[in-house]
C-alpha cells in the first residue's frame, strides 16, 4: 500500500525517478537518503533534457569529439578558432556563427554533429540540417510566402 502511495506522491509531484531508485538507497541518516535521492532526480531530469535537445535536434546519426580523428585531409572552419575551442563552444559564448567546409569524406558532418551534441549536452537549443535539405526548405518557403527575413 505504501508503495503506491509513493508513486502516486511521486506521480502528482512530477517526480518521475523517484520511484525508481527510492527503494534501493541504504543511506545511513535520512538527510543523507534525502539528499541521495533529490540527486538522483536531478541527475534523471538534466540527463531526459539532454536526450529531449539531441532528439529535437535533428541530427542524422551520433558523433562525437572523441570519435574524431583529425587528419591533414581535415574540415577548415574559422580562422579566428582553434579545433580546443571548437569543441569548448566559445564561439558561442562570443555569440559567433561558424562556417564549416571541407571535401566529401573529410569529416564536415562530423564535427557538425559534434559540437551540435556537445551544444545540446550544455542546454543549447540546436538545429541540424545538410545544406541541401536547407536550401529545399528555404526554397518551398519562399514559393509559399511562408518565408520570413529579419535583417539585423
Amino acid at each position: 500500500m505504501s508503495h503506491q502511495l509513493i508513486q502516486q506522491c511521486c506521480k502528482q509531484l512530477r517526480l518521475g525517478h523517484i520511484p525508481k531508485v527510492y527503494s534501493k538507497l541504504n543511506d545511513e541518516s535520512k538527510e543523507e537518503y534525502l539528499l541521495t535521492l533529490l540527486q538522483s532526480e536531478i541527475q534523471a531530469r538534466a540527463s531526459a533534457k539532454i536526450n529531449r535537445l539531441i532528439k529535437k535536434a535533428g541530427f542524422s546519426q551520433q558523433k562525437t569529439f572523441e570519435d574524431y580523428e583529425l587528419g591533414s585531409a581535415a574540415t577548415t572552419f574559422n580562422d579566428s578558432l582553434s579545433f580546443e575551442e571548437l569543441k569548448d563552444l566559445v564561439f558561442m559564448e562570443r555569440n559567433e556563427n561558424i562556417m564549416m567546409l571541407g571535401s566529401v569524406g573529410t569529416g564536415t558532418t562530423h564535427l557538425a554533429i559534434a559540437t551540435g551534441i556537445e551544444a545540446c549536452k550544455n542546454g543549447k537549443n540546436v538545429r541540424f540540417f545538410r545544406v541541401s535539405d536547407l536550401v529545399s526548405i528555404l526554397l518551398v518557403k519562399h514559393q509559399n510566402g511562408s518565408f520570413k527575413y529579419r535583417s539585423s
